[in-house]
């Protein structure tokens, strides 16, 4: 009878358990949700202002200084890594967005790039 009574309760530890782990996925799966959401909302923002930015000169020259850091690093973080981390090659890909949408709206011209200093 004890016997019977420790496997019940085994049991329902068991199901409790299960069903925290469903909750704290749920929840994981609805905070990624909010992140994605919250990503495609400030992308869109973002694009918005680079379209519509009065200086499309300067704006060049500032993304490419704190890019070029940027990136920099995070290539050196991944190349110097023994497991690289998912989140640098992405943050890669993220930057390589952005510039190909810079260079969509306003490509480089090759005559400037010579002429500036």
């Amino acid at each position: 009878m004890r016997r019977y009574g420790a496997r019940r309760i085994t049991q329902a530890s068991w199901l409790d358990m299960q069903q925290k782990q469903h909750e704290c996925m749920q929840a994981v799966t609805e905070a990624l949700s909010d992140l994605l959401a919250a990503r495609v909302a400030q992308a869109t923002l973002l694009e918005a202002m680079l379209v519509s930015h009065p200086d499309p000169v300067m704006l060049r020259k500032a993304w490419d200084e704190l890019s070029s850091q940027r990136i920099a690093y995070v290539a050196q973080k991944k190349a110097l890594a023994d497991d690289p981390r998912p989140m640098d090659a992405q943050t890669l890909e993220q930057f390589r967005a952005w510039e190909e949408k810079l260079n969509r709206y306003f490509p480089r011209d090759p005559a400037a790039g010579s002429a500036q200093t």
